[in-house]
């Protein structure tokens, strides 16, 4: 990775997405940094569209004009002002335009399962810690506890909790990956029958089928997900 290109396209990418020239682009698919930056810009470009394209009602000039102009008298000699309707009418913009990014940047009435996964990961940082890893016995242990069985060895595993996800329960898995901690959320009570893939930030996951429940994977930009979820499936089952 080189600082000075990861430099270059984040001061270009912030500032507008449109001027990324090809060796911007393939820059961003060699660098998780970068290619992390890209997708968050790219969100919240997609936000603010939405928010400058919003439908103002076709009266809302011609009633913010009607009102009393407290700035009209204004002392000869002195610099022109802007009219007050245009600077009312302005704020007011901005004001649905903000309101309509914080709605759709916080979580809806009916979020979907991969932004509850993501939700629940980044509300508990803690776990990412990779600073020791559970004895196998120790794992099995809690597995046991929490509705599952250890049927072969999982190496590098940090952190196991049974945890509210959502409205239900499930067992909050984290370990090693190759390029940094993997989350795994198994979800008993909660039936799927297809997959489903999400990204936020540095973030990719999906969830799929794991039995009669599912299960979340989630780790870095890059990291290779689908080898992790075929040693979980061989790994673990529900009792």
């Amino acid at each position: 990775m080189n600082s000075l290109d990861c430099k270059r396209f984040q001061k270009i990418a912030g500032a507008d997405l449109s001027a990324l020239d090809e060796p911007l682009l393939v820059h961003a698919e060699s660098c998780d940094d970068c290619a992390g930056f890209l997708t968050s810009a790219r969100t919240f470009d997609a936000l603010l569209g939405k928010a400058i394209n919003v439908e103002v009602p076709v009266d809302l000039i011609s009633k913010i004009e009607s009102q009393p102009d407290e700035s009209s008298s204004v002392r000869s000699g002195s610099a022109k002002r802007t009219p007050r309707y245009m600077a009312i009418a302005a704020s007011l913009l901005l004001i649905v335009g903000v309101s309509i990014i914080s709605n759709n940047l916080s979580q809806s009435d009916n979020p979907t399962l991969g932004q509850v996964v993501l939700s629940h990961i980044n509300a508990e940082p803690e776990m990412l810690s990779l600073a020791s890893y559970i004895p196998e016995d120790d794992l099995k242990k809690s597995l046991l506890n929490f509705g599952a069985k250890l049927q072969q060895p999982m190496a590098n595993v940090s952190h196991v909790e049974l945890c509210d996800i959502g409205d239900t329960k499930g067992i909050h898995v984290v370990m090693k990956g190759e390029k940094g901690p993997v989350t795994l959320l198994l979800l008993p009570t909660i039936k799927s029958k297809s997959s489903s893939s999400f990204a936020e930030g540095p973030w990719v996951g999906y969830t799929e089928p794991l039995g009669q429940g599912t299960i979340a994977i989630v780790g870095e930009i890059g990291e290779p997900l689908d080898k992790i979820d075929a040693s979980v499936r061989d790994a673990i089952s529900w009792i």
